[in-house]
């Protein structure tokens, strides 16, 4: 099971138990707004609740474009970069390490952008806010594997979209934060894509947000292997944000 944390937005997945899903019919993935077309569908797949509701599915579903930005523009990201150093533990900072990494960013953009090409890969989207929500303030979403099920929770409505987000030099990084971040994390959770977790501190905290995720990347979370960086879904989302917006900025942001 993984919860994504603090500020996150869009698409949220599971890795998890039981069968409550059928998986049915794939059908095309983000064809315009016709959802029964959608190999992402919204119809909460039989469930007796989670359905998306008329507020809740754009709030989604808007977002994608932000990310197919950010996902492209982070393909691009070079090994010398800050956010490299930020967010990559040094025994992976290597150009082929990096460029596994860049393939999934393009693989999520071309899914969002093209979904026929990925016929296989079923994603049954609710708005279940009992369904792994249990902590209102860091439970944004959770995407259960087995059932091919994301699921998203009341904090993941609560953050902004890209769409408002402007480059402020006396920001720090956290601050730039959106459902963007929350739907490629999710994403990196996918088995067909990242394949990665939630991974936590001795303490069995899950490592969320910027700082928490630049210090395991650099060993600076004590008792903590810092190559675990290269497991953690969270990682990731913070390299694509972070690269994405110091060029869009024009400007290192501070953690």
């Amino acid at each position: 099971m993984n919860f994504a944390l603090l500020f996150f937005p869009a698409l949220v997945a599971a890795l998890a138990h039981s069968p409550e899903i059928d998986n049915g019919v794939l059908q095309q993935f983000l064809s315009g707004t016709d959802f029964s077309v959608n190999a992402i569908d919204f119809d909460a797949n039989g469930l007796p609740k989670g359905k998306c509701d008329a507020l809740e599915r754009p709030s989604i579903t808007d977002e994608y474009p932000h990310l197919i930005e950010m996902l492209e523009t982070a393909a691009k990201i070079p090994l010398d970069s800050e956010p490299v150093q930020r967010f990559i533990p040094p025994a992976y900072r290597t150009q082929a390490q990096l460029n596994t990494v860049k393939q999934v960013f393009t693989n999520v953009a071309g899914l969002l952008k093209d979904p026929s090409g990925f016929p296989d890969i079923p994603i049954h989207v609710t708005c279940d806010t009992q369904y792994h929500c249990e902590s209102e303030r860091y439970d944004v979403g959770s995407w259960t594997e087995v059932t091919r099920r994301m699921n998203f929770c009341l904090r993941f409505f609560q953050i902004s979209t890209a769409k408002v987000i402007k480059c402020q030099k006396s920001d720090w990084l956290d601050l730039y934060d959106s459902k963007s971040r929350a739907l490629i994390h999710e994403f990196m959770h996918v088995s067909q894509y990242g394949n990665k977790d939630d991974v936590t501190d001795k303490e069995g905290n899950s490592i969320y947000g910027a700082v928490k995720c630049s210090e395991l990347a650099n060993g600076k979370i004590k008792d903590t292997n810092p190559d675990l960086a290269f497991n953690n879904a969270d990682n990731f989302a913070w390299l694509m944000l972070n690269y994405y917006y110091q060029v869009k900025c024009g400007y290192s942001i501070p953690l």
